[in-house]
């Protein structure tokens, strides 16, 4: 199925949740990110950028034209003023700077696995 062709002949918009990786992208587990690592790279992203990598992780969604909603999942006022500021940062993500996110945070479609037993109960073990 091409979900762009029905967003654009529906005018139907993704939603997205978690853009910040439930905390991971805001510093909330500290230092404990790999040398080397895919997620590493993203700093040198955001130094090209000056911005944190929270507000340049929702602002990378926000840039999406399939993107209607995003779900951030705040639980306090000051977060939601936080992540507002990414709105800021939209306008500076150039098409190379997007282009470098995307390399870094390429998705590779999976098929979900299914095992029956494990949604039966075992009454009968």
């Amino acid at each position: 199925m091409d979900f762009v062709n029905l967003y654009k002949k529906y005018k139907f918009g993704l939603t997205t949740w978690s853009p910040l990786k439930f905390g991971l992208l805001t510093g909330k587990y500290g230092s404990g990110i790999p040398e080397g690592s895919r997620l590493s790279e993203q700093y040198h992203v955001n130094l090209l950028n000056g911005e944190f990598e929270e507000k340049l992780a929702l602002a990378w969604v926000t840039s999406n034209e399939r993107v209607s909603t995003t779900i951030i999942g705040a639980t306090s006022f000051k977060q939601l003023e936080e992540n507002l500021k990414a709105l800021e940062v939209v306008p500076k993500l150039t098409e190379e700077v997007k282009a470098r996110i995307d390399s870094i945070v390429t998705y590779k479609l999976k098929l979900p696995t299914h095992e029956p037993s494990a949604t039966h109960r075992h009454k009968y073990l």
